[in-house]
């Protein structure tokens, strides 16, 4: 059976967020996902399409609503857009999100179940499971760019550091009612590893970071992990800032030109360059390109923009 539902900010989820009741609106349509051991739910709005196992009706609406708030945001920042309507899944728990994903991979499963967050981004859908309300809806503010950049950008790949960073920098937020409040530089969880990383003095160099994949990644230690998120997001709210001048400037420039066949050719380019026994990787490529060719003196501004961000000034 199909509904159509429309969202009104009631006061039933300022009690389940602790949030001021705020009216807004979002239309979308529910329809029966039937499975072979379980009955879900699949919610379609204007640009997802999401299929949920979790019975709670206030996360739908929730989801909804994050999901085409994303988009917005998205289509505002980056002048790529989808070229269809993009799929999510979210489990209920771990255990059918395990056996999607191996139905889905094969032997390829593992690469995915190794993942330690909850989910991740294939190339035409994401898949996650439930971690509690506010961590679910994060993953999914986080999976959700992944899923845009995935299905809107030209065949040529987004380096790591700018499709990771940039996740990262989109996933904060806070709740009105059902409206989500999106806080980049609030996102707590990634400031608190952040500055465990910068106290303990563990940050990957920059030149490192900008070649890591997150395939890659997925292999170290956790805490290894969780540095090198934070460390993207740190640099995606420093590029973010206007108070970082030329640097802020040139990545506007970089984001109207993200996931376009033109970065692609001009990272290309840039390789051409190189000398035969220097390292470096595309990531570097459109970070020198766009960004700027002097990483050393980025890396001291960029050094010196931490202690603020993470609030030891």
């Amino acid at each position: 059976m199909k509904r159509i539902f429309t969202i009104l900010m009631l006061s039933v989820l300022f009690g389940l967020y602790g949030c001021e009741k705020r009216e807004t609106t979002r239309n979308y349509q529910s329809t029966s996902w039937p499975l072979k051991n379980h009955q879900g739910t699949i919610l379609e709005t204007p640009h997802y399409r999401i299929y949920t196992t979790i019975k709670d009706k206030d996360l739908h609406a929730a989801a909804v609503n994050l999901a085409e708030g994303q988009y917005e945001r998205f289509c505002q920042a980056l002048m790529i857009r989808p070229k269809e309507k993009m799929t999510v899944y979210i489990f209920s728990d771990v255990q059918q999100w395990t056996a999607f994903t191996e139905s889905k991979f094969g032997r390829r499963a593992q690469d995915y179940l190794r993942i330690r967050n909850g989910g991740y981004t294939a190339k035409n859908f994401a898949a996650f499971y439930y971690i509690g309300r506010y961590s679910t809806l994060t993953i999914l503010a986080h999976e959700l760019f992944h899923l845009y950049v995935n299905l809107a950008s030209c065949p040529e790949p987004v380096p790591a550091w700018l499709n990771e960073g940039m996740a990262c920098y989109f996933e904060a937020h806070e709740w009105n009612g059902f409206s989500p409040i999106f806080t980049p530089k609030k996102n707590l969880f990634r400031r608190e590893n952040l500055s465990e990383a910068v106290g303990k003095n563990k940050l990957f160099s920059l030149k490192d970071i900008l070649a890591t994949h997150a395939g890659e990644i997925s292999k170290l230690p956790q805490p290894r992990v969780l540095t090198y998120y934070a460390q993207l997001w740190a640099i995606l709210e420093f590029l973010n800032d206007p108070n970082s001048g030329q640097y802020h400037v040139n990545f506007q420039n970089l984001s109207g030109e993200l996931g376009t066949r033109k970065m692609a050719m001009r990272a290309k380019g840039y390789l051409t360059t190189v000398r035969e026994d220097e390292k470096v990787s595309f990531g570097e490529a459109v970070f020198r390109q766009y960004i700027t060719n002097d990483l050393k003196q980025f890396d001291t501004d960029f050094n010196n923009y931490l202690p603020t961000l993470i609030g030891w000034k």
